[in-house]
């Protein structure tokens, strides 16, 4: 039931968002999942990213309540991921699974 509801909301910001591109990809693995994404993958252009716009989507699973989409902006991935780094304590050499 709750995959089916995932689905839905994942459908419904797919329909507001012209430009979200949304793949379905079951139990195929990672290799599977970063061919498909390489293969809808537009060209990358330099300079072109902007800071402020739309650019990822994530789903909690409800935990405390009920599933819950957030936007995330390249800005607020490039903090998030700052933020990680200085209170980890990750280095160059480290590799990191998520």
């Amino acid at each position: 039931a709750y995959e089916a509801e995932f689905e839905g909301q994942v459908l419904d910001a797919a329909s507001a968002i012209p430009d979200l591109l949304v793949l379905r990809i079951a139990g195929a693995g990672s290799d599977a999942l970063a061919d498909e994404l390489a293969r809808h993958a537009p060209p990358a252009s330099p300079g072109q990213v902007q800071p402020l716009a739309p650019s990822m989507l994530l789903y909690t699973s409800g935990t405390t309540g009920g599933p819950k989409g957030a936007i995330f902006t390249p800005k607020a991935c490039h903090f998030a991921s700052s933020n990680f780094l200085s209170v980890s304590g990750l280095t160059a050499g480290d590799a990191q699974l998520c």
